[in-house]
């Protein structure tokens, strides 16, 4: 008995040392949740030219200038945005090309066809540049795909992709741009 008490304070003495007392461990520092971005600025002036668009009866000018307007976001707020890739309200993003399609949807009358998706962005786009080009779709195709730019950061950053089972990347949430500007062809109907 006598040395199970001596083991036993032994055994205090070593974990709390000889002041008796436990040591806390130091709290980590905690980074504090980064600032949200204050899309509202962006939001409406998105909004803006949506209204424009409805407001001109569908004037495929006003569609441009809505569907054409990007913004440069610090997206995830560390101070640099070329190169930067982000999401966005479900879109795979480069902070230096951030399109109105991507912060608020154009949609009126709340009908599925009253919208100005990426696809009939893109069409209305097609149609006005082969216009503008005396008919001529590859010359068309070309603006469209020069003035719908990704941006400069890479279309499989792992922040907008994922790796598939095949090993490749795989960025869905990026399809917005890989499905209807990426290889853009203005002849499709």
């Amino acid at each position: 008995m006598k040395y199970k008490l001596t083991a036993v304070l032994l055994i205090a003495f070593l974990v709390f040392g000889c002041t008796g007392s436990v040591e806390k461990p130091e709290k980590q520092a905690v980074d504090p949740e980064p600032e949200r971005v204050n899309m509202g600025i962006y939001r409406q002036d998105c909004d803006s030219l949506c209204a424009r668009y409805i407001d001109a009866n569908s004037d495929p000018r006003e569609a441009l200038a809505y569907c054409e307007k990007y913004f440069e976001i610090d997206l995830n707020r560390n101070g640099k945005i070329p190169g930067e890739a982000a999401r966005i309200t479900g879109f795979g993003v480069c902070e230096d090309r951030v399109y109105c399609l991507n912060i608020h949807p154009c949609i009126w009358e709340s009908s599925k066809n009253n919208y100005l998706t990426t696809k009939k962005c893109r069409d209305i786009m097609c149609d006005y540049y082969t216009n503008q080009t005396g008919g001529d779709k590859e010359a068309a195709a070309r603006m469209v795909k020069e003035k719908m730019n990704f941006g400069s950061c890479d279309l499989y950053d792992p922040v907008i992709s994922f790796e598939g089972r095949d090993g490749k990347m795989i960025s869905l949430v990026a399809s917005w741009w890989i499905n209807n500007f990426q290889n853009v062809n203005c002849s499709e109907e």
